[in-house]
């Protein structure tokens, strides 16, 4: 109390909010694996322009790669287990 009356305490100063940083989509190890697949991935389809795969229903121009074992870590670039696939036969292996 001052002078016989109530002073409430001072606000407290407002504190800055730290800018958030945004989590990245890719690590910058996959973004480099990205575009060495990229290249890789268009020199494959090239060389194997027909459907590996022949699964019923196929439509033998290979538009996409089908990774045997996965696309983990270095998988994603081995071309020792890449195989050129038919839309309709690289959606039916997943499925």
């Amino acid at each position: 109390m001052k002078n016989g009356k109530f002073v409430s305490d001072p606000k407290p100063e407002k504190k800055e909010k730290k800018k958030r940083k945004k989590i990245r989509p890719l690590s910058i190890k996959r973004a480099k694996q990205n575009v060495e697949y990229l290249a890789k991935r268009k020199i494959h389809l090239e060389a194997n322009p027909n459907c590996q795969l022949k699964l019923e229903g196929c439509t033998i121009r290979a538009v996409e790669i089908h990774h045997e074992n996965g696309r983990i870590g270095d998988l994603l670039t081995d071309e020792e287990y890449f195989k050129s696939a038919c839309r309709h036969c690289h959606h039916k292996t997943h499925n």
